[in-house]
């Protein structure tokens, strides 16, 4: 007999999205928990057959069906109606941060469960849009939409060489954990945004410009400020990879880039009084430290803070 129970608190924020995505008891084949792992965890549950009410993540999230047989059950649509699903073995499910619906499963799930840190995510696409890496050599797959069920072979591949290496304790090391979880979030960013222009080509005129200026004037009145990207996308009224998407085609540049050009705009402007060291306007920049003001400011501005202040 299988004995299902609630899972653990953990002190990662990721392990603790997985209970809001469970949200009951559950079996817990492996976990990356202790692994400690710095942008992604992955964990392996078995779901017995409930009613699963609504949840919240404030995390990327990333499900493949395992097992070897269809996961059945009912969920709640966007018309407010509950309707049947049925999740085949190697399928896909992606989950934006935001709230969870609720569920009927009615069979056993055997899922494997991938949260990603949102702040690294956002990393990434700043980055692959920096670079402009093209997005059309992508398959022809839906991941957005009402109901995202999809199967592509290289996220798959990515998902299974994750899973090993927490299923083996991590020997593999830190090193090669990072280089995965970066071909995870490129290889995603690169699906979602096929499927966001192809299924929305006129996207970057829907959001409520009134909506966006209101964003856009907050981050410019105060760019200190912690601002959460999920909570901004929910404010717009749309999801998290919509609102990075429109917000993009409308300003040029992804939320993140936006909020470090503003707080490295500002801190251009500081350094014109001498009596405050680089760490001083780091901190008053909105930066956490030193050594991440001078990655930022290297990254877009092309020199180190020295050497711009230097030239003042």
């Amino acid at each position: 007999m299988i004995r299902y129970k609630t899972s653990i608190e953990s002190s990662s924020p990721r392990i603790r999205s997985f209970s809001s995505v469970i949200r009951g008891e559950s079996l817990i084949r492996f976990s990356s928990r202790d692994l400690h792992w710095a942008s992604i965890d992955i964990e392996s549950h078995v779901v017995p057959p409930r009613e699963v009410p609504e949840g919240k993540t404030d995390h990327l999230l990333l499900f493949q069906w395992q097992g070897n047989f269809v996961a059945r059950g009912q969920r709640l649509n966007t018309n407010g109606r509950f309707v049947p699903y049925a999740r085949r073995p190697t399928t896909l499910g992606l989950v934006s941060p935001g709230t969870l619906p609720p569920v009927r499963a009615t069979t056993q799930h055997d899922a494997l469960l991938c949260a990603i840190d949102k702040g690294f995510f956002s990393k990434v696409s700043d980055e692959m849009e920096h670079e402009r890496i093209a997005w059309s050599t992508a398959p022809d797959v839906s991941i957005a939409g009402d109901d995202p069920n999809f199967y592509d072979e290289s996220l798959s591949r990515i998902l299974q060489l994750l899973r090993d290496e927490a299923k083996s304790g991590g020997p593999s090391g830190p090193f090669y954990t990072e280089h995965l979880t970066y071909a995870l979030a490129a290889r995603l960013f690169t699906l979602m945004n096929q499927s966001i222009s192809r299924q929305n080509p006129n996207s970057a005129g829907e959001l409520n410009s009134r909506i966006l200026n209101g964003i856009i004037e907050r981050i410019e009145a105060n760019p200190l400020e912690q601002f959460d990207l999920p909570a901004l996308a929910a404010e717009s009224g749309y999801s998290y990879t919509r609102f990075i998407h429109v917000f993009r085609a409308q300003t040029g540049l992804s939320p993140y880039r936006y909020i470090i050009q503003r707080r490295l705009s500002r801190a251009k402007r500081l350094m014109r009084n001498r009596s405050l060291t680089l760490l001083e306007i780091a901190l008053e920049s909105g930066f956490a430290s030193h050594a991440h003001f001078t990655h930022a400011f290297r990254q877009h501005v092309g020199c180190a803070p020295s050497q711009f202040r230097a030239g003042l």
